[in-house]
């Protein structure tokens, strides 16, 4: 009887350990976020390149980038973003793997405007969502000429050009009489 009552105990305690080690790992959610924002500019209409991480995440699973153009209502889910974008396949930046979103179509009168992205991945039945990532064309230049951040770009012919990129969006606004009170050229560090 003694045996069967060891017995009994050992099968508890480890039923026990099994089950706090499955909680555990059930527990994990995964990790997703908005790394990095890239610019191109050609034709007069821009084009942004974004870089997620989605940790914990398997590879089959649905992921995607939501975006808004305009002031959002606050409920950053799927469903109500203006664009929803699709994986362009996978990038590398320093060593580390990211998955890739481009958002094209931007025009020069938009420049200035704020653009919202939220990253999502769909695990089994649940939805998970990156933070709120807050950006605009603008804001690339600004980094991209050292106004924000701390490494400027040292090549005179790419701020240059940035430069003019600005020039053309603030004359785009005033022509179609677009956000006139927020103009690409205006300072807003």
């Amino acid at each position: 009887m003694k045996k069967w009552g060891t017995v009994l105990t050992l099968a508890l305690i480890t039923a026990l350990i099994l089950a706090i080690g499955i909680g555990t790992y059930a527990a994990e959610e995964p990790e997703i976020s908005v790394e990095y924002g890239r610019l191109a500019y050609k034709d007069g209409v821009v084009t942004m390149d974004y870089a997620v991480e989605f940790k914990g995440v398997s590879s089959d699973a649905e992921r995607g980038l939501l975006i808004w153009r305009g002031t959002p209502d606050g409920h950053y889910i799927k469903g109500r973003e203006d664009v929803s974008l699709e994986t362009g396949g996978k990038v590398t930046i320093d060593g580390e793997t990211y998955y890739k979103f481009t958002l094209g179509g931007i025009t020069e009168r938009e420049l200035a405007d704020d653009i919202y992205a939220v990253a999502y991945a769909k695990v089994g039945s649940k939805i998970y969502y990156s933070e709120v990532n807050k950006h605009s064309p603008l804001r690339y230049v600004y980094i991209a000429n050292g106004r924000i951040g701390n490494t400027p770009v040292s090549d005179g012919k790419l701020t240059a050009a940035l430069a003019k990129m600005l020039e053309r969006g603030a004359a785009a606004q005033i022509r179609d009489s677009y956000k006139t009170d927020r103009l690409a050229t205006d300072d807003f560090v």
